[in-house]
C-alpha cells in the first residue's frame, strides 16, 4: 500500500512538472527585483552585491541567477591582500567593515599589483556567499 501511494505521488508530481514546462515554467508573476535589462553585466556596489546574495535577500533562486548571469561590475576598497602558495593573491574587498568580497582574477598576474587600500574596479562572475564572504571569480 505504501509503495502504491508513493508511486502515485511521484507520477502526479512528474505530470504536474511536465504541464508547467508546457506553460513556460512555474511563475509567480513578478520577480522581487527585475533582472538586468536584456542581459548584460550588472553595475553595482559591493554592499548591494553582497546584499543580493545574503540569506535575507528579496532576490531568490532563478531570479538571482538570471540577474547575475553575465556577471557584476563593482568598485570597492581592497581590505587585504595575501599571497598564496600557488602564486595567486587572495584579495578581499571591503563591503561594510564586517563582510568582504573575495576577488579571484582570471589572470593571476593582474592581481599581483593590487595593494591594501587600493580602489579596485572589477567585472566578475559571482560564485556564491558563505557567511561573511562573497566569492567572485574570473575577474577582469
Amino acid at each position: 500500500m505504501l509503495r502504491t501511494t508513493l508511486c502515485i505521488s511521484l507520477a502526479l508530481a512528474a505530470f504536474a512538472c511536465k504541464d508547467k514546462d508546457k506553460e513556460g515554467g512555474a511563475s509567480s508573476g513578478k520577480s522581487a527585483e527585475p533582472a538586468a535589462a536584456a542581459g548584460g553585466v550588472v553595475k553595482t556596489t559591493p554592499k548591494d552585491l553582497f546584499a543580493d546574495f545574503s540569506p535575507n535577500s528579496s532576490v531568490k533562486g532563478m531570479d538571482l541567477i538570471d540577474k547575475y548571469r553575465d556577471g557584476a561590475t563593482f568598485t570597492g576598497t581592497v581590505s587585504q591582500v595575501v599571497g598564496n602558495p600557488d602564486g595567486a593573491p587572495m584579495i578581499w574587498v571591503d563591503v561594510d567593515g564586517k563582510n568582504r568580497i573575495d576577488v579571484k582574477f582570471k589572470d593571476d598576474a593582474k592581481g599581483k599589483s593590487v595593494k591594501k587600500g587600493d580602489a579596485l574596479t572589477v567585472t566578475c562572475k559571482v560564485g556564491g556567499e558563505s557567511g561573511v564572504t562573497l566569492y567572485v571569480t574570473d575577474c577582469t
